[in-house]
């Protein structure tokens, strides 16, 4: 909560705590929302309703940008890591996801994309719009 109540001094951006699959505001709310390394720890069938929730609260034209861990069925790291998600899913609570595939089927149009590593993994990075 210290960093909410840091967040939380006068700059002009409004930070909200809630559940990603039930966002607390209304439609249309927000010009951004932002989610690094988090998408990929929802269950699979609870990524499209996270997503369809940032579609809801964001004003038309407005960007959701996401960094996760990505499928890259090169990596063997990623098939490790794939397996050791399914195996001790407590402990290895996050696994690659296809983010693009996931940000186009909820509606969003890719304005960027870049993929980079973190300690060996693939990592993509989008930014989505919302139509309108």
């Amino acid at each position: 909560m210290g960093m909410l109540r840091r967040a939380g001094r006068p700059h002009g951006a409004r930070v909200v705590c809630g559940d990603g699959v039930a966002l607390p505001v209304s439609g249309d709310a927000f010009d951004v929302v932002y989610a690094s390394f988090t998408l990929e720890l929802f269950a699979a069938t609870e990524i499209p309703i996270v997503l369809s929730e940032a579609l809801r609260v964001l004003r038309p034209g407005g960007r959701l940008g996401i960094v996760s861990l990505t499928k890259d069925d090169s990596a063997r790291i990623v098939r490790v890591y794939e397996w050791a998600h399914r195996q001790l899913p407590a402990l290895v609570d996050c696994r690659p996801i296809d983010a693009r595939a996931a940000l186009e089927s909820a509606g969003f149009r890719i304005s960027h994309a870049a993929r980079d590593q973190v300690s060996g993994l693939p990592v993509e990075i989008l930014v989505g719009r919302k139509p309108g």
